[in-house]
């Protein structure tokens, strides 16, 4: 039985290697074809050799082994290829380099995203090519996910505004799916409101615009914030992922609880949970907060634990909740989700979710695209410095 692992093409010619079984014992056999004095005449040849791994040491013994056009990489070779990648210096690639590595890469990764819908993959590609091009650095296992050494360098973060700094006073210890994963959501808030946190005034101007002038000014913005005891609240591990404190033009205090998504969807409910669990017990204090909070339009709440609405609802009664409880200093909430324009679940799940609630109360949960977040930080930015981040932003996050 014969089983090809590697398969690649070059100029005049092309090259397999083939795992043999006989009886038991495995061989390994190269095969290649060529073209015998640049004539339209070909040849076949093969030989044995001892093993895999001393074949592919002596090929990339060869510096410039890339330059040959991969056609099949078996998932068995999968580590050994990338990690003689990983050891190419990007930086030191020319253009026609930069493409053939490109090559070996798509190959090494073929099928390996199959469940990304249409948005997810376009995403996960920017994101590989802002590493490459921008970065130019390596990829872990995963095209969108950096190596641990350059995640701990900040590389996922902004580099301005002590952002990173951020990031370690938050989470000292070091979180792979924080620090290294491009295409998660996590990193974002950092990137995008801890500026606004060196600049209130600015961070001012660009939510009135959102919120239509109620603030008079920003006191804090906490990035991951989840007010304790969570008894109080709702009694689980719900939390904001920007959360802001701003001081109302009526002279009262407000929040602001921020999610961000990037190609995040709804997610199911892990059967037998604690979540599943309160989910359906009509007395947890998702159902009695929702109630008392005298905000939606019918007292029927069991359609808001649907995959699609459960994490909106969730923030959203979370703000809620810390402008029920009794010794609260609050009077003004609202629940803003961020998410880019190609994201159209999300957009559509927003306004599903509107629908919920009473007409005055609508603008209580709002949607903001990355698009229009920029558009205004755009018409307000106060200095330079800003300009360079926005451009970070756009550059980084938009795909088109």
């Amino acid at each position: 039985m014969e089983e090809q692992i590697l398969y690649f093409g070059m100029e005049g010619g092309g090259e397999r290697i083939i795992r043999a079984s006989d009886d038991g014992e495995i061989k390994f056999i190269r095969r290649f074809t060529y073209m015998k004095y640049d004539l339209d005449d070909w040849d076949s040849k093969e030989e044995p050799i001892s093993s895999f791994e001393s074949y592919w040491s002596k090929f990339t013994g060869d510096p410039k082994w890339f330059r040959f056009c991969p056609v099949f990489i078996h998932e068995d070779i999968f580590t050994m290829v990338l990690e003689s990648l990983q050891k190419i210096d990007l930086k030191s690639l020319s253009e026609s380099e930069q493409s053939k590595i490109h090559e070996w890469v798509r190959v090494l990764m073929e099928n390996k995203y199959k469940t990304d819908y249409e948005f997810k993959r376009i995403c996960r590609e920017h994101q590989s090519r802002y590493r490459f091009y921008d970065l130019q650095v390596w990829f872990d296992r995963n095209i969108n996910v950096l190596l641990d050494e350059d995640g701990k360098k900040g590389l996922n973060f902004y580099s301005g505004f002590e952002i990173f700094s951020s990031v370690k006073k938050r989470y000292p210890d070091f979180r792979k799916p924080l620090y290294c994963n491009l295409l998660r959501s996590e990193h974002i808030p950092f990137n995008f409101f801890i500026p606004l946190d060196n600049d209130k005034e600015f961070g001012k101007k660009v939510f009135n615009e959102i919120l239509g002038g109620i603030i008079d000014h920003i006191t804090q913005i906490i990035i991951e914030y989840s007010p304790q005891p969570k008894q109080k609240y709702l009694d689980d591990n719900t939390s904001f992922d920007t959360y802001i404190e701003y001081r109302h033009i009526d002279g009262s205090n407000g929040i602001l609880g921020i999610e961000v998504k990037y190609t995040e969807l709804s997610y199911p409910l892990l059967d037998k949970s604690r979540e599943q669990v309160k989910m359906y017990d009509l007395t947890s204090l998702y159902y009695t907060m929702s109630i008392r909070s005298g905000i939606f339009q019918q007292e029927n709440l069991t359609y808001l634990r649907n995959d699609d609405y459960r994490q909106i609802w969730r923030n959203h009664l979370l703000g809620e909740s810390i402008l029920i409880v009794p010794e609260s200093k609050f009077r003004h909430f609202h629940s803003l989700n961020f998410y880019p324009e190609g994201n159209i679940h999300i957009k559509e799940v927003i306004l599903q979710y509107q629908n919920f609630l009473k007409d005055e109360c609508r603008d209580r949960v709002q949607g903001i695209t990355y698009e229009q977040f920029f558009r205004i930080c755009q018409k307000h930015l106060p200095n330079e410095e800003f300009g360079k981040w926005l451009e970070y932003l756009e550059r980084r996050y938009l795909t088109t």
